[in-house]
């Protein structure tokens, strides 16, 4: 379980130099989402509405990139 945010941190910054923002997306909602795990488990509530409004938004704009079609 410790893993997770340096996990979370590593597949991030490998991910920076992706070309396609659908794919960006995808790994933010993917790091986001252990961090929502994280912060589960160890009972930071705050924290853990923090991350999920945050992958809560980042599911909502993938929706609107594909419905706009400005997805690669």
């Amino acid at each position: 379980m410790e893993l997770l945010p340096i996990l979370s941190t590593v597949i991030y910054t490998c991910s920076l130099d992706m070309k396609s923002i659908y794919r960006f997306k995808f790994v933010l909602i993917l790091t986001q989402s252990l961090w929502v795990v994280y912060d589960f488990y160890y009972q930071n509530y705050s924290a853990f509405a923090f991350d999920l409004l945050t992958v809560s938004a980042h599911i909502f704009s993938l929706i609107q990139l594909k419905r706009d079609g400005k997805a690669q």
